[in-house]
């Protein structure tokens, strides 16, 4: 579970002409914003990878709040800013190719959804005057996970250098203990490799992973932070008895 945005505008409904507003669980936040094309725009800053990473970097995964938009800066909508029209457009586009995957069951439209995010990635690096640096990006997904249960992981190597890397070696370290070791013959230059493994189970808590990359040009170390949860723990059945004093929780028998 993480951090996303979505665009959510007036519904139709049976009982009148007019669009009307939806009501909103009360543990989403809620943006009012002028039009659809400021909405839009502001969910793309907001779904992109720059500003996730910021809100990552300081928030409780489980407990995100407004003051979200009181710490991040996003620059005020003006129509008349192509870059911000662009934005809005692309937001607009991933919005529809989402709602293909997840209503339609159309799971051949994910790598357009990729592309477009990525789009979307580069228009607000170009907002905040981010130039890309020549690095090599490390990420673990997910982060937070269940106790007692085995779960799959995915390491993901973003290679931003000019040249590519070749003969990788992925290690993810528990401790001094050997969580998982995996090979990438060769990322290219710009491009993504990736590698899924399952975690142990683990205890309710926090564990801190070192994440290694060795490679032909170098090494590179992370550190990423595992949060495992405690299980829900089952209530027993409630034993009615005649001597209501004597009845009990959990028992096998009355």
């Amino acid at each position: 579970m993480h951090f996303a945005s979505a665009v959510l505008e007036p519904v139709d409904v049976s009982y009148t002409d007019e669009k009307l507003p939806a009501i909103l669980n009360d543990s989403l936040i809620l943006l009012p914003l002028n039009n659809p094309e400021e909405a839009y725009y502001v969910a793309g800053v907001l779904n992109s990878s720059i500003v996730l990473m910021l809100i990552a970097s300081y928030t409780y995964e489980l407990r995100q709040e407004t003051h979200i938009t009181q710490y991040i800066k996003i620059p005020k909508y003006n129509s008349n800013n192509q870059l911000h029209r662009e934005l809005g457009e692309l937001s607009k586009k991933a919005h529809g190719i989402a709602r293909g995957i997840y209503e339609e069951e159309r799971e051949d439209l994910r790598d357009d959804l990729a592309t477009v995010e990525e789009e979307i990635d580069r228009k607000v690096a170009e907002l905040y005057e981010i130039t890309e640096e020549e690095k090599i990006e490390i990420e673990l997904e997910p982060l937070l996970i269940k106790e007692n249960e085995s779960q799959e992981m995915e390491i993901k190597i973003a290679n931003h250098l000019k040249t590519e890397i070749q003969n990788a070696v992925v290690k993810v370290m528990l401790e001094d203990k050997h969580m998982f070791k995996g090979e990438i013959a060769e990322i290219g230059s710009g491009e993504t490799g990736a590698l899924t493994f399952n975690s142990p189970k683990l205890k309710s808590g926090q564990y801190p992973l070192k994440v290694i990359l060795e490679h032909e040009n170098g090494k590179e170390e992370e550190i990423k932070t595992l949060f495992v949860r405690t299980a829900k723990v089952k209530k027993g059945k409630v034993c009615l008895m005649r001597n209501w004093r004597r009845c009990w929780r959990g028992g096998k028998a009355c």
